[in-house]
C-alpha cells in the first residue's frame, strides 16, 4: 500500500531488504491512491505482463464532506484554535485531527494546549515509533480528542471517527489537502473540514480551489467572543516556548555528549598494537547502527 511512497528513495535501503527476503516467483501488488511518474515509470519499464487497474475520477473529497474556511490575521491563528477545540463538545464533535506544516510547530501547539488543559496527541515523524504508535492508539481510544499532525497523518491511517480535521497550516500543494480532508468523512459517514486563511494564504487556498473546481464556503467566528481568549492564550503560548526552548537545549545537550563519545568508542575498539590501524567490523557496525 501507499505504493508512491514506499518508492522514495528515502524507503530504498528498507525495500532492497524486505525484496532480497522474498522469492523470485512471487504475487507483486501495489496500491496507491496517487498514480505518479514513478508508477508509471514502473509499469513500463520494469514489471511484464502486469495488470493495471485505474479507478480514478481525479482527485475528489467525500460527498458528505462539509468544507469551509475561515479569514483571520496570522497573529491570532492560536486563539481562534484554541476557541475551535473548546467548543467541540457543545458541537458535538468528538475528535479532530490538526495539521501543521512542520515538526517544531507540532511540539509547540501541543505545549500550548497542555497549559491550556485541552488534550491533545501529537504526530510526526521526529518521534520514535512507539511513540507514534501511543499518539494513534490513544486518539483511537478517545484517552485524546484533538490529534496534531504533520503530513505523516495525512495519508495511510484509517481512524473511522473523526469529526472535524482543521487545516492550522495549509498545505503548499493543493492535492495534500484532498489527502489531509479525507481522513474525515469517511466509509459514508459526515465530517468537516476548516482550513484557516491568513493574509498569506490566498494563493494556497485558490490552488485548493482550482484543483477541487469550486470555492469553499466561508465559516464565521464570533470574533468578540474569540478575542476575549487572547491573554490566556499568549500566557500560554509563552510558556510553550520556553518548554519547547528546554526540550530542544536538552536534546541538543544529549546529542553533544553523544558525539563526544564517539572518539573514545572508536579508539577503545582499536587492535591493540596497531595505532591508527583499521576498525574492526564490529565498531563499524556500530557506526552505521549510529547513523
Amino acid at each position: 500500500d501507499e505504493a508512491d511512497r514506499m518508492l522514495d528513495a528515502s524507503f530504498e535501503p528498507e525495500l532492497a531488504t524486505v525484496l532480497a527476503a522474498l522469492p523470485e516467483e512471487r504475487q507483486t501488488l501495489l496500491f496507491s491512491a496517487t498514480m505518479t511518474r514513478t508508477l508509471v515509470g514502473l509499469q513500463r519499464d520494469l514489471l511484464r505482463d502486469a495488470f493495471f487497474y485505474e479507478a480514478y475520477a481525479g482527485l475528489q473529497t467525500a460527498a458528505r464532506l462539509r468544507e469551509e474556511y475561515m479569514l483571520l490575521p496570522q497573529k491570532v491563528k492560536e486563539v481562534y484554535l484554541v476557541y475551535l477545540l473548546e467548543q467541540l463538545e457543545a458541537l458535538k464533535l468528538r475528535s479532530a485531527i490538526v495539521f501543521v506544516s512542520t515538526r517544531r510547530n507540532c511540539s509547540l501547539l501541543q505545549h500550548l494546549l497542555a497549559e491550556l488543559g485541552i488534550k491533545a496527541a501529537a504526530l510526526h515523524s521526529g518521534l520514535p515509533q512507539r511513540d507514534r504508535v501511543a499518539a494513534l492508539d490513544r486518539f483511537r481510544a478517545g484517552v485524546v480528542p484533538v490529534l496534531l499532525a504533520t503530513d505523516v497523518a495525512a495519508r495511510g491511517l484509517d481512524i473511522p471517527d473523526v469529526d472535524l480535521v482543521v487545516n492550522y497550516d495549509l498545505p503548499h500543494l493543493a492535492r495534500d489537502y484532498v489527502h489531509r480532508v479525507g481522513r474525515t468523512a469517511r466509509a459514508g459517514r459526515a465530517g468537516w473540514s476548516l482550513s484557516f486563511v491568513t493574509q498569506y494564504d490566498v494563493e494556497l487556498v485558490r490552488a485548493i480551489e482550482g484543483l477541487l473546481g469550486r470555492q469553499l464556503a466561508a465559516f464565521e467566528a464570533p470574533e468578540k467572543e474569540v478575542l476575549a481568549g487572547i491573554t490566556k492564550v499568549y500566557a500560554a503560548r509563552r510558556m510553550a516556548a520556553l518548554r519547547l526552548a528546554e526540550e530542544e537545549d536538552a536534546a541538543g545537550a544529549t546529542g553533544q555528549r553523544r558525539k563526544k563519545t564517539r572518539p573514545a568508542e572508536a579508539e577503545a575498539e582499536r587492535p591493540k598494537g596497531r595505532p591508527g590501524g583499521e576498525r574492526t567490523p564490529k565498531t563499524a557496525t556500530i557506526a552505521r547502527e549510529e547513523v
